[in-house]
């Protein structure tokens, strides 16, 4: 419904009727228009969402068809002194109505990682239902508007023009296709997200939040993470999909990397298990080094453990600085050897309230395979790193492009090769035994 304000002005003889300004009342937005954000010192500045009617703020003018959860309201701007539930949109204390978030997890998986997150839709009784379509935006880069993208794959407007179908009488939970949520290597903390619940399709190449539309609903939220005993820890691990080892059971140098993806330093713990519990691989942890940087051995403190399974800790790095995890692997028995990693800090379940959102996450996770190979037409280049020895091994076919790293020390030998006789041939490829 449009009303529209008129003016009536007397000049001598004459009535004049001057249309002033035209309201649409309707659901609106509460991200801010010209107001703070909220946003932590690194992103401090006015938020500029298209919320207030003179922003073409998004406005959805029936609200008796469609909602996200089972409740909305109606007002005549997002600064309506007199809005029907008892406070204007922009106050930021204001809950209007915004109840349509079920859950929202991030999924530790990979940097960038995926969220999935979980709505209800309800159809009033009454309503005729029928295809109805979400749009989410988040605030990935944090500088205080919507559209674009914050980075390679990560595109604000997470997900565009999702149907569903909306049932007179019937609220349904609906799953919204996964995206990416990241900020770079970190997870944006207090962003701003606005859902769109409407009947009609976003045709907007880059669409920014603003818009009129006929029936729905418009909720803004705020994302936050979880805050654990005063820290905000996230971490991500990531290891080889693949590591070759030699049949002659010569060990081969391999590495994790570890990224906090939140904003305080800490401390996390970390597991490198195999799924099948026999002798086929062993895996010796040997330190915490910041990134490209393979520490001494043993690790200050000394060894953490050897064996089938590894699981150590250590320092948390700092936000968005991943350190490696360096470790040496060593055939034993017969290959391929499937293995599972895992690391974790804390691990809190999503919190929804009207005001926003405190996302979950569980522990980061993925496989590694350790497989083998013979070395046979291979050729190595020599790299020296202090007292070990790096080999590069590339296969002669072109075709096979995996790169294996191969540790050597002094005392061990390598395809009947001592360290010394390897120091002797220099740098550069050599022919193998």
């Amino acid at each position: 419904m449009k009303n529209t304000k008129i003016l009536f002005l007397v000049a001598a003889a004459s009535l004049f009727l001057l249309p002033v300004a035209c309201v649409t009342v309707g659901d609106y937005g509460d991200a801010p228009d010209g107001g703070p954000t909220g946003y932590p010192p690194l992103f401090t500045q006015s938020g500029q969402f298209p919320t207030l009617f003179a922003s073409n703020g998004a406005v959805v003018e029936d609200i008796n068809e469609a909602t996200l959860g089972p409740s909305s309201s109606a007002e005549e701007n997002a600064n309506d002194p007199v809005d029907p539930d008892g406070q204007p949109n922009l106050n930021p204390t204001n809950t209007d109505s915004d109840d349509g978030i079920v859950d929202f997890i991030v999924i530790l998986v990979s940097i960038p990682p995926p969220a999935v997150m979980t709505i209800n839709v309800t159809g009033p009784p009454g309503s005729p239902g029928g295809t109805y379509w979400v749009n989410v935006l988040i605030d990935l880069n944090m500088d205080g508007q919507w559209g674009g993208v914050a980075g390679p794959g990560l595109v604000e407007w997470a997900v565009q023009n999702f149907p569903v179908v909306v049932s007179p009488g019937v609220t349904t939970p609906v799953t919204l296709p996964p995206f990416y949520f990241a900020n770079g290597n970190r997870l944006p903390d207090g962003a701003w997200m606005r859902i769109v619940l409407s009947n009609e399709f976003i045709s907007d190449p880059d669409w920014d939040g603003s818009g009129n539309f006929a029936a729905g609903e418009v909720e803004d939220h705020v994302i936050s993470l979880p805050d654990v005993n005063g820290k905000n820890i996230v971490i991500q691990m990531s290891c080889p999909n693949r590591v070759i080892l030699p049949a002659d059971g010569t060990p081969v140098l391999f590495a994790c990397n570890v990224t906090n993806m939140g904003s305080d330093p800490g401390t996390f713990r970390y597991l490198l298990d195999g799924i099948f519990r026999g002798p086929s691989v062993q895996v010796t942890p040997i330190g915490i080094a910041a990134l490209g940087v393979i520490p001494p051995v043993p690790p200050p403190g000394g060894p953490i453990r050897s064996g089938p399974i590894a699981i150590g800790g250590g320092p948390a790095p700092a936000a968005g600085n991943p350190v490696v995890l360096p470790f040496i692997a060593r055939k034993l028995n017969d290959l391929p050897s499937d293995w599972i990693y895992q690391a974790w800090a804390v691990d809190p379940p999503a919190v929804v309230s009207p005001e926003g959102v405190t996302i979950g996450y569980g522990s980061s996770f993925g496989n590694t395979q350790f497989v083998e190979t013979d070395l046979e037409d291979y050729r190595a280049n020599i790299v020296f790193e202090d007292d070990i020895i790096v080999i590069e091994m590339r296969p002669s076919d072109s075709r096979i492009k995996m790169p294996v790293r191969i540790a050597v020390q002094r005392g061990e030998s390598f395809r009947g090769l001592s360290y010394d006789e390897l120091r002797m041939r220099g740098e550069g490829p050599i022919d193998l035994p």
